[in-house]
C-alpha cells in the first residue's frame, strides 16, 4: 500500500511535470485569441495546478474534506479539458454560453428582490434590465454546463463516478458528509453522543484522496500535452 509520504513525493513530480509542459508549450495567437482550445487548455492546467497544490497543503494539515473538495475541482477541470479535445470550438461555444447563462441568472435573481432603498440607483437597474434582455435575445438557448453531460460520451465518462462521490462526501453538506462529525463513546458506563469539530481521517482517506488528485493531475497533463 502506497503511503501518504510516497503520494506527496509523487505529487511534487507531477507539479514539476506541469511546469515543464508550460515551458515547452508553443501556441500561435490566432483570431480566436483566448477562445482558442489550446490556450484554454493551458489555462485549465494553470487552474488544476493551483487546485492540486491546495489538495496537498490541506492533506498535510489533515483536512480531508477540504482536500477532497479541491480534488473534485481537479476532476471538473479535467472534464472540460476532455471537452476541448473531443469537441474543440463547439465546447468553447458551450463554455461561453455557460458564462452568459450564469450572468443572466445572477442578474435575474437580483431583479427578483429589487429594493431601491438598497441599490439606490434606478439608472443601474434599467441598464441591467436592458443588458439582460439583449443577452436573452442574442443567446436564447444558452444553458449551464453540466459535468455529467460533459463526459456523457467521453473517454472520461467513468471518472464521473469519482466526481459524484466527492460531491456527496465532501463538496455538498449531505447527511453522509455531516455524519463524519458524529461521535459515540462510553463514559462511566453511559453511552454518550457528541460532535467532533475536527474529525480524524477514516482509514487511509488522506492517501486515497491524494491518489485521486494525482490521477486527475496526470489526466490534465496528458490532455494539454
Amino acid at each position: 500500500m502506497t503511503s501518504k509520504e510516497e503520494w506527496y513525493a509523487f505529487a511534487d513530480k507531477l507539479i514539476l511535470l506541469a511546469y515543464s509542459i508550460f515551458g515547452e508549450a508553443k501556441i500561435d495567437i490566432t483570431e480566436k485569441l483566448f477562445g482558442d482550445p489550446k490556450i484554454l487548455s493551458l489555462a485549465f492546467l494553470c487552474r488544476t495546478v493551483g487546485n492540486f497544490k491546495g489538495v496537498i497543503v490541506l492533506a498535510k494539515q489533515g483536512l480531508v474534506v477540504e482536500a477532497q473538495i479541491l480534488t473534485r475541482s481537479c476532476y471538473e477541470n479535467l472534464f472540460c479539458m476532455g471537452g476541448l479535445i473531443e469537441h474543440g470550438d463547439e465546447f468553447v461555444k458551450a463554455m461561453h454560453h455557460d458564462q452568459i447563462r450564469s450572468f443572466r441568472s445572477q442578474g435575474e435573481f437580483l431583479l427578483e428582490d429589487f429594493d431601491s432603498a438598497v441599490i439606490g440607483d434606478a439608472d443601474f437597474v434599467e441598464q441591467l434590465r436592458t443588458r439582460l434582455k439583449k443577452m436573452k435575445s442574442r443567446w436564447p438557448s444558452a444553458k449551464l454546463l453540466n459535468p455529467k453531460q460533459t463526459v456523457k460520451d467521453s473517454v472520461l465518462r467513468k471518472a464521473y463516478l469519482v466526481y459524484s462521490k466527492l460531491s456527496g462526501d465532501a463538496a455538498h453538506p449531505s447527511i453522509l458528509a455531516l455524519k463524519r462529525h458524529l461521535v459515540r463513546f462510553e463514559e462511566n458506563d453511559e453511552k454518550i453522543m457528541g460532535l467532533d469539530v475536527n474529525p480524524p481521517e477514516n482509514g487511509t482517506e488522506i492517501a486515497d484522496t491524494v491518489n485521486l488528485a494525482c490521477n486527475a493531475m496526470i489526466g490534465a497533463c496528458v490532455a494539454v500535452n
